[in-house]
C-alpha cells in the first residue's frame, strides 16, 4: 500500500525538467481559460487558445531537444488521427479539374453550374478546392490541428503516475468551479452569464457556456476525472482485491481517505448542475455512463464494491436537486414520452436528409465546416430556420469528410477503447483504476453525441482528446510484478535525430505563426462585425432610415470586418446589402416605390458585381443569389435576375427574405401553391413578412382562405387578417366569422393556463363585449385587473358595462379607481358625475 506522501511525488518529474513543468502549467492554464470563456466559441478566445497551443507544441519540441529521457513514442493511434487532418487539409487545396472529377465528380458538378450561371468573364474552372466554402473549412482545420497537438503532447508528456494525478486534479477543480457558477446562476434565475453576459434565451443554465448541452457534455468529462482519482485512491488503500461495501466505507473515513473527499465532493457538484442545467441529453448521457461503469466495475473480480461509491455519490446529487429544482427537473425529462416534443423527430429528418447529401459527396464529404452551406440543398424539413450544426455529431462528420474521414474517426475510437480494456485488464495497478473514470467521459459523450454538437466546442474536444490521450498513456504504463507502473512511455521511439527534432520545431513554429496571424485576422474581423451588429439594431428600429454619415460608418465597419477577412461569404454579403440600404432609404409616399437618384442607380451594378464575387467564395450561399436577382429584375429590369432568385431559395430556404421573394416571384408567374408554401415558411421563419404576405395572398393568389392559414394560431395575425379582410371588402362574412371564432378559441385556451398574461383575458372581455355578451366581458375584464390592477381602460370599459347591467355602485366603484390611478381621465370624470345623478335617480324612486 502507499503513503500519504506517494499521492504528491511517487515518479514526480525532475526538478530539472523545467519544460516538463512549463508543459504542465501551459495545459492547466488551456483548460482553464477554454470553459471560463464561454466555452471557447469567440474568435477572440479561440486565438487565446491556439496562441497557447502554439506555445504548447513549440516547449514540447524544445524538452525533445533538451532533456534527452523525454521522447515521442509509437503508438497506433497515431495514423488515423494524422490521416483524418490530411483529410482536411486536402479539402483546402485547389485541385485540377480532372483530379476533382475523380474525387468528387458531384462536387465539380455543382460548384460549376453555379458559378457558371453567374455570368462572370474569364472565369477560370480549371482548378477548384474540394470544400464548399474555404473560409469554413481553413477555421474547423485550424480547430482540429489544436486538438490533435493537445493529443499528442498529452500522450507524451503524462507518462508517470504523479503527472496523471496532477492532471486529474486539475480537470476535477475546474469542472466543480464551472458546475457551481451553473448551480448558482440556476438558483438565482438569472438570465446572464456570470450575472453579466446577455444570453440569447430566457435562463443562463449552462454555466459559463451560451449552449446549455455543450455545458454538460464538460461536466460529464469532468465528472469522469473526479471518479478516475477516486478509483485511484480506493485501489492505493486497499491491499485486498474483494472489497466489502462496509470496508470500502471504512477507508474512506479513514485520515488516508480524507483525499477521496474532494473529488466526491466534485463529481456531486457536477452531477448537480447537469440535471439543473435541463439538458435533457446531458442527464441522459450522465445516467447511462453511470450505468455502463458501474456494471463495468461490478463484473470486474478486482474493483467490486467500489461501484456502490459512483451510485451514492449520484443519489447523493440527486438529493441535491430534489431541494434545489426538482419540478424544474422533472418537467424537462417529462417531455422525452413525446419524442416530437423533445425534437428527436426533427433530429431524424435532419439525419435522414444528411444521408442523401453524403450519397452525394461520398468519399471525401463537403469540407469540414460547410454543413450551414450545403444542408440547405437536401433539406426537406417545413422547419423554419437553419440548422447551424447537424445536432448529431456521426452524421455531420459524414457529410463534411465522407467515408474516408468517419472511418478514420472510427479507427481511432477503436484503439483508444481498445487502451481501456487493456487497462483495466491490469489488476495491482492504482494508475490503471483511472481508466473507469475516463471511460465514463467518454461514454457520456458519445452517447450525448447521437444529439448534440458539443464536440465542436473547443473546450470540449480539447477536454476529450486529453482523455483518449490519458488512455492510450496509461495502457502503455504496463505494471511489474509488485504492481508499480513503469515510468516512462513504451513503445519505439520517434525522431531520434537532433536535426530531424530542430526541424520539427522550425516547421511547428511557422506552422503556429501562420494559424496564429489566420486567428488574429479573424478576431479583427469580429471586433468590426460587433459595431456593426449594434448599427443595424438601431437601423432596424428606425426602418432603416439614417443619416449620411450614420450610413457611412456602417459601411465603414463592414467593409473592415471584409477586408480583415476577404474570404468570409457572411460579411462580403452583408456589406453589399447594407450598400443597397443606404442608396434606396427614400420611399414615394404615395406608392412606396424606392426613389434612386442617378448616383444610386449607376451603383446597382457594383453591387451586383460584388455579389457575385461573393458568390465565388461560396457557391452555395443562397441569400446573395436572391439579393442579387431582386437587384437585376427589380432595379435593372433584367428578367434573368428572377432565376437568381429561385436559385437562392434552393440553396438557402432558411432564409426567411429569400423565401418570401421567391414566393413573390412564383406568384406573379401563377404557380400559386408553390407560391403560398414558401410565403408560409417566410412568416414562420420571421413574422413581420406576415402582412406582405397575406396581401400576396389576397392581390396575387385571389385567396382569402390562405390568409387565415398563413396566421395559423397567431393571435395578433389572426386580428389583422380580420383587418385585412375588412379592407379588400370580402363579402363573405361566414370566413370572417371563421377568423374571429378562431382569436375567440385561441384565446380562450390560453386563458385555462395559470399564467396567462392579462392582456388575454382583456382580449376575451372586448370579444364578449361585441358579442352582445356583457356577463363573459364583465368576468374577463374582472380577471384581467386581477392580474394587472394598473390598467386604467380596462378597468373604465369595465364601469361603462356594469353601467349597462344597472349594476350602479360596482359601476361607481371601478371610475373612482380610475381617477385614483389617473387623476386626469375625463372621461371617468364624467362617468362619476352621471353615475351620482343616476344613483340619487334611483333612490328617489326606491319605495320607503
Amino acid at each position: 500500500m502507499m503513503t500519504q506522501n506517494s499521492w504528491y511525488n511517487e515518479a514526480d518529474l525532475d526538478r530539472r525538467d523545467i519544460a516538463g513543468r512549463v508543459l504542465e502549467g501551459l495545459l492547466a492554464a488551456i483548460l482553464i481559460f477554454a470553459p471560463l470563456a464561454f466555452g471557447t466559441v469567440d474568435p477572440w478566445s479561440e486565438q487565446v487558445v491556439l496562441a497557447m497551443v502554439g506555445c504548447l507544441s513549440v516547449v514540447f519540441i524544445i524538452r525533445l531537444i533538451t532533456n534527452p529521457e523525454a521522447s515521442v513514442s509509437w503508438h497506433g493511434v497515431y495514423v488515423p488521427i494524422l490521416l483524418f487532418v490530411t483529410i482536411g487539409a486536402v479539402q483546402l487545396l485547389s485541385m485540377p479539374e480532372g483530379l476533382l472529377r475523380v474525387l468528387s465528380p458531384n462536387t465539380f458538378g455543382i460548384k460549376s453550374e453555379l458559378l457558371l450561371g453567374l455570368g462572370i468573364d474569364n472565369l477560370d474552372l480549371s482548378t477548384m478546392p474540394l470544400s464548399f466554402y474555404v473560409q469554413a473549412t481553413a477555421h474547423d482545420v485550424r480547430l482540429v490541428l489544436a486538438v490533435v497537438t493537445v493529443f499528442m503532447v498529452a500522450v507524451n508528456t503524462y507518462t508517470n503516475i504523479a503527472s496523471i494525478k496532477r492532471l486529474l486534479g486539475v480537470i476535477c477543480a475546474i469542472g466543480g468551479a464551472v458546475a457551481l457558477v451553473g448551480i448558482l446562476q440556476f438558483v438565482t434565475q438569472t438570465d446572464k452569464i456570470y450575472w453579466t453576459f446577455d444570453m440569447p434565451h430566457d435562463l443562463a443554465n449552462g454555466g459559463p457556456f451560451v449552449n446549455h448541452s455543450h455545458f454538460a457534455q464538460f461536466i460529464n468529462l469532468s465528472m469522469g476525472a473526479g471518479i478516475a482519482l477516486i478509483m485511484m485512491r480506493l485501489k492505493e488503500l486497499t491491499d485486498s482485491y474483494h472489497m466489502d461495501w462496509g470496508s470500502i466505507w471504512d477507508h474512506i473515513l479513514s485520515s488516508q481517505g480524507k483525499a477521496v473527499w474532494l473529488p466526491a465532493a466534485s463529481v456531486i457538484v457536477c452531477a448537480v448542475s447537469v440535471f439543473v442545467s435541463l439538458s435533457r441529453g446531458g442527464i441522459v448521457s450522465m445516467l447511462a455512463a453511470t450505468a455502463f461503469i458501474t456494471l463495468v466495475i461490478g463484473v470486474s473480480s478486482t474493483q467490486r464494491g467500489r461501484g456502490q461509491v459512483i451510485a451514492i455519490m449520484v443519489l447523493a446529487a440527486f438529493a441535491c436537486v430534489l431541494y434545489i429544482g426538482f419540478d424544474a427537473v422533472y418537467e424537462r425529462m417529462a417531455t422525452l414520452h413525446d419524442m416530437d416534443a423533445a425534437g428527436a423527430g426533427i433530429r431524424m429528418k435532419i439525419v435522414k436528409d444528411l444521408a442523401a447529401a453524403w450519397s452525394r459527396f461520398p468519399l471525401f464529404g463537403t469540407g469540414l465546416g460547410t454543413h450551414f452551406v450545403v444542408y440547405p440543398m437536401f433539406n426537406t424539413l417545413m422547419h423554419p430556420g437553419l440548422a447551424g450544426h447537424a445536432e448529431n455529431e456521426y452524421a455531420q462528420a459524414l457529410e463534411e469528410t465522407g467515408i474516408f474521414g468517419v472511418l478514420c474517426l472510427a479507427i481511432a475510437a477503436v484503439l483508444v477503447w481498445k487502451a481501456f480494456a487493456s487497462c483495466i485488464k491490469h489488476k495491482h495497478s492504482p494508475v490503471h483504476a483511472a481508466a473507469y473514470g475516463l471511460a465514463y467521459g467518454l461514454v457520456a459523450i458519445m452517447i450525448h453525441s447521437f444529439s448534440d454538437f458539443g464536440q465542436h466546442v473547443p473546450a470540449n474536444a480539447i477536454l476529450t482528446c486529453i482523455f483518449c490521450a490519458l488512455l492510450v498513456s496509461i495502457q502503455r504504463m504496463a505494471p511489474d510484478r509488485a504492481g508499480k507502473s513503469r515510468q516512462g512511455p513504451a513503445g519505439r521511439p520517434m525522431f531520434p535525430g537532433i536535426l530531424i527534432k530542430g526541424a520539427l520545431l522550425i516547421l511547428a513554429a511557422g506552422l503556429w505563426i501562420w494559424i496564429g496571424l489566420h486567428a488574429n485576422q479573424a478576431r479583427i474581423a469580429d471586433s468590426h462585425w460587433r459595431r456593426v451588429g449594434d448599427m443595424e439594431a438601431f437601423f432596424e428600429k428606425n426602418n432603416w432610415q439614417g443619416t449620411n454619415e450614420e450610413y457611412r460608418q456602417l459601411l465603414i465597419s463592414a467593409g473592415m470586418a471584409s477586408d480583415a477577412q476577404p474570404g468570409n461569404v457572411v460579411f462580403k454579403h452583408w456589406l453589399n446589402v447594407y450598400r443597397w440600404r443606404s442608396i434606396s432609404r427614400n420611399v414615394d409616399p404615395n406608392t412606396g416605390e424606392i426613389l434612386l437618384s442617378e448616383v444610386g442607380v449607376k451603383s446597382v451594378p457594383r453591387i451586383i458585381t460584388e455579389l457575385k464575387k461573393a458568390c465565388e467564395v461560396c457557391p452555395t450561399y443562397g441569400p446573395s443569389y436572391c439579393v442579387m436577382g431582386q437587384l437585376q429584375a427589380f432595379v435593372l429590369g433584367d428578367a434573368n435576375g428572377l432565376d437568381y432568385i429561385q436559385t437562392g431559395y434552393r440553396l438557402a430556404p432558411y432564409d426567411a427574405a429569400t423565401c418570401y421573394t421567391s414566393g413573390m416571384v412564383d406568384a406573379q408567374q401563377g404557380r400559386h401553391e408553390e407560391a403560398f408554401v414558401k410565403l408560409q415558411r417566410a412568416v414562420q421563419i420571421n413574422g413581420t413578412y406576415f402582412s406582405g404576405a397575406a396581401q400576396l395572398c389576397m392581390e396575387q393568389l385571389n385567396d382569402p382562405n390562405k390568409v387565415l392559414t398563413l396566421a395559423g394560431d397567431n393571435i395578433g395575425w389572426l386580428n389583422r387578417s380580420v383587418s385585412l379582410l375588412a379592407a379588400y371588402d370580402v363579402n363573405d362574412q361566414t370566413l370572417v366569422n371563421r377568423a374571429l371564432d378562431r382569436v375567440k378559441a385561441s384565446l380562450e385556451e390560453r386563458s385555462q393556463s395559470p399564467e396567462a398574461p392579462a392582456g388575454v383575458f382583456a382580449s376575451l372581455a372586448r370579444i364578449y363585449e361585441k358579442d352582445n355578451d356583457p356577463n363573459a366581458a364583465i368576468e374577463y375584464y374582472g380577471k384581467a385587473l386581477v392580474k394587472d390592477y394598473s390598467q386604467v381602460y380596462w378597468r373604465f370599459a369595465l364601469a361603462r358595462l356594469l353601467v349597462d347591467q344597472g349594476e350602479l355602485e360596482e359601476a361607481m366603484h371601478e371610475a373612482k379607481m380610475c381617477l385614483q390611478l389617473d387623476s386626469s381621465f375625463v372621461a371617468a370624470r364624467r362617468l362619476i358625475q352621471q353615475l351620482v345623478i343616476q344613483i340619487s335617480e334611483t333612490k328617489d324612486k326606491a319605495p320607503d
